[in-house]
């Protein structure tokens, strides 16, 4: 139904039938998600989409359109379908919406091959990665599926701290190009021509340059760390994602938090981190009036969480709700309080900015007002207008970190925010218990490690289920919360993790998105390059002369 008869023959005189381009598409989206963690197996991601690279110029328009969206979606299903107990089929829907923008991109690449070949291989790293970026800039939008967020063990990635994750995109997607022009040429071709000198000076320099970045990386990664060590204690209650938000439990995760509280207070450690919404109570830096409908616990947690930080004798930093000042709005802030030494609540506080759409709030309340957020047991946030960068003493100067509360540690400019304002450190708190022993802690707990890399500075996480680790500046994870039997999620515990204050001063901190925006701006001359002046190559075989120079 969807070949068109009179583009059942390819333009190169390659034909196969529609279903095994399916094939080819999903597996290579399924190479996509093996290359992500759990699975690690990251060297797949820079081959996973030249079988579909190979085919396209030879499909006709709208099977090409199609496999694309096939291959996206597979990709994105894979990487999220841990999102099906908490969503439903909405999770499918997801899968589907984020999978148009990588299919459009193909399609558009497939329209400029099809009259300048050239430009055409050449345009889809920058017209990707530019997708990419327009994804990661707006808060609306759900940037999991970068490629470049499959590569945080990686040696190439620490070219993040020069172009942020981009530049880790640009480099998977232009190998996967790479690898399609050569099967296109040694593959499909019956003839096989010579290969041009254009085509092998530009394969030639790019493989010379991974295999640079690669070294680059490798030596980078193995240097020491520099600066002196802080001790920072990381708690992990461990509670079901229902259990969490019952009242009924209050009392336990109180007592379980002073108790981890206490404990980790022996090793005297500079700063203690709890998690995200460890307290599912609300604790407002005024003292909230006693409300005859609420038990004891609800009206007290607030001098109960500072007995337990007196109890550790450290500087705290507590997840926990705040309410608005207007009684009349609805939701409370998901917060990150800093409680001193002496148990005693500051005016540092940190209001989650970046929410979970469907999760933490509805788009566009008003025009869908009918939705609902999906998670059952979660409630509405209100958004946070301000960047926080905290402060503490610590030996002879100031500590200061900055906090990504769970899904804010997908987004690269958030991080470089807090660092490019003074911050030493990156503080991850996080409620992963949502999603069961599923691949989602590891890859959500990869991107604060990437976090860690782009800014250069150390990362520590503390999670309510897992993981809880932390990582220098280099993203080299030094330690996770394990118990004895080696298990990581769904445990209870502490970790007590001594990074080293030290700041690489990276180019992404200084510079920002400068290499997106580049890739905007290619992608830009290309395509108007192509609007304003191109022909449609009449009667000619596609993949005869790609990166060919016209003799």
């Amino acid at each position: 139904m969807f070949l068109n008869p009179d583009e059942n023959k390819s333009l190169n005189g390659n034909t196969l039938p529609f279903w095994m381009d399916l094939v080819l598409a999903i597996a290579g989206a399924g190479m996509m998600v093996l290359s992500w963690p759990d699975f690690d197996f990251e060297f797949l991601a820079f081959a996973a989409l030249a079988p579909l690279l190979v085919r396209l110029p030879d499909i006709p328009t709208r099977n090409a359109f199609l496999c694309s969206l096939v291959w996206a979606f597979f990709y994105n299903l894979g990487c999220i379908y841990w999102l099906f107990p908490v969503a439903g089929l909405g999770t499918v829907g997801l899968a589907l919406l984020f999978s148009f923008p990588p299919a459009i991109c193909l399609s558009i690449v497939r329209w400029v091959i099809q009259r300048k070949p050239r430009f055409g291989w050449l345009l889809l790293p920058f017209l990707w990665t530019s997708i990419e970026y327009s994804q990661a800039s707006f808060p609306v939008t759900f940037p999991w599926f970068l490629l470049g967020n499959s590569q945080y063990l990686n040696p190439i990635t620490q070219v993040s701290s020069i172009t942020g994750i981009y530049g880790m995109s640009f480099l998977i997607m232009a190998t996967n190009v790479c690898l399609a022009v050569w099967v296109r040429k040694y593959v499909q071709r019956k003839d096989r021509e010579r290969v041009s000198r254009v085509t092998g000076i530009v394969t030639i320099c790019f493989v010379l340059m991974l295999t640079c970045l690669f070294v680059w990386g490798r030596a980078r990664k193995a240097q020491s760390a520099s600066g002196e060590p802080a001790s920072i204690a990381l708690l992990q209650g461990n509670y079901d994602h229902l259990d969490k938000w019952n009242q009924k439990n209050l009392s336990r995760i109180l007592n379980d938090y002073s108790e981890l509280s206490e404990k980790a207070g022996r090793q005297q450690p500079d700063l203690v981190v709890w998690p995200e919404t460890a307290i599912p109570q609300i604790i407002n830096t005024d003292t909230t009036p006693p409300d005859e409908n609420e038990g004891w616990l609800r009206q007290n947690s607030r001098r109960i969480v500072e007995e337990s930080v007196l109890l550790s004798g450290s500087f705290s930093l507590v997840g926990a709700l705040r309410a608005p000042s207007d009684p009349d709005t609805e939701g409370n802030y998901n917060t990150s309080y800093l409680f001193d030494k002496g148990g005693k609540l500051t005016e540092q506080e940190y209001y989650k900015r970046n929410r979970v759409p469907f999760g933490e709030y509805v788009p566009l309340n008003k025009i869908l007002f009918f939705v609902d957020i999906v998670s059952a047991g979660a409630a509405i946030f209100l958004k946070g207008e301000r960047e926080t960068v905290f402060e503490i003493p610590w030996r002879e100067r100031s500590l200061k970190f900055g906090v990504l509360i769970c899904y804010e540690s997908l987004f690269p400019h958030m991080g470089r925010e807090h660092v490019a304002n003074g911050a030493d450190l990156l503080v991850v708190t996080s409620n992963d218990s949502w999603y069961g022993k599923t691949t989602m802690p590891h890859q959500i707990s990869a991107l604060a490690v990437i976090r860690a890399i782009e800014c250069g500075v150390p990362m520590v996480r503390s999670a309510n289920t897992g993981l809880t680790l932390w990582c220098d500046a280099r993203g080299n994870i030094q330690e996770v919360l394990k118990d004895e039997q080696g298990e990581s999620l769904f445990v209870k515990g502490y970790l007590m993790a001594h990074p080293r204050m030290e700041n690489l001063n990276t180019a992404y901190v200084r510079y920002g998105d400068a290499f997106a925006w580049l890739c905007v701006t290619v992608t830009v001359a290309i395509l108007m390059s192509m609007i304003v002046g191109s022909k449609p190559l009449a009667r000619r075989g596609v993949g005869e002369d790609e990166l060919e120079v016209e003799e």
